[in-house]
């Protein structure tokens, strides 16, 4: 949320000229992913959808407008030989950065109760996922060390930090599609708030269906009145009191997470 907040506030001062303190964009992050949080499931599945497919869309371009400029040398082979692989770098931050890359992949087994066959699409949809972020990550990371050099990489990485992406679109596409990164870089990192929140979400919810529940965290309760949290984590204070009659029919709450078709919804 404070990156959210402080990369933003940075962004719209240098874009804009505005000036926003950093909390008060923190704040409305916070209250865009409660919104969307709260409303049914589809709606914020829509939007990561919309937000990952503008991010990829960027980095896309910035890569074909890297192998135009640079050819067959934006894919250095010396970065496979062994002396590259063993001494440059730090194995420590490649480790970091493998495993930050590929976090989230295992979500999709949160969702399985959504899918009509969960046995086949769960699996289909963490290797598929798995798949992607490797190839599209090793890809990206390998054209921007070509547009570098293998030898100064190491240097100019440690120098521009955050902005190396950035100032690649600056040199090999333009100053437009630089701005527009900067904007989906902000919006990865909201993306990334609202798919952890969704995620927490989704585990209060199948909490109570399982043996080992923690019954004071379960967003319904197995016996008396059922209590439905329409978001449990956006709105942490409050509970609804729902007859349990109404949770086995379609008439579900809307903000739970079954309110999307009834009362097993199906993708």
């Amino acid at each position: 949320m404070a990156g959210i907040g402080y990369f933003g506030s940075v962004l719209l001062d240098s874009t804009f000229g505005w000036t926003v303190n950093w909390a008060v964009l923190s704040v409305v992050a916070v209250v865009l992913v409660g919104f969307l949080g709260y409303r049914e499931i589809d709606i914020a599945a829509r939007v990561l959808v919309f937000l990952l497919a503008a991010e990829v869309a960027m980095v896309v371009i910035l890569d074909v407008a890297i192998v135009f400029e640079k050819g067959a040398d934006a894919f250095p082979l010396s970065i496979f030989s062994p002396h590259n692989v063993v001494n440059s770098g730090s194995l420590g931050l490649g480790l970091m950065f493998a495993l930050l890359s590929l976090m989230g992949f295992e979500s999709a087994a949160l969702y399985g109760e959504e899918t009509r066959d969960p046995r086949k699409t769960v699996p289909r949809a963490t290797y598929l996922s798995v798949t992607v972020i490797s190839v599209f990550y090793f890809q990206s990371s390998w054209i921007a060390v070509g547009a570098i050099g293998p030898d100064h990489v190491e240097a100019v990485a440690s120098e521009q930090l955050v902005t190396t992406f950035f100032n690649l679109s600056d040199t090999y596409a333009s100053s437009t599609l630089t701005t527009v990164l900067e904007f989906t870089y902000l919006t990865s990192l909201l993306a990334s708030l609202l798919a952890l929140h969704n995620a927490s979400d989704r585990y209060m919810f199948v909490a109570p269906e399982r043996p080992t529940r923690p019954n004071l965290l379960s967003p319904e309760q197995s016996s008396g009145p059922r209590r439905v949290l329409p978001r449990a984590n956006s709105q942490p204070a409050i509970k609804q009191e729902v007859p349990s009659s109404h949770i086995s029919s379609s008439k579900v709450p809307r903000g739970s997470p079954r309110a999307v078709t009834g009362d097993r919804p199906q993708i």
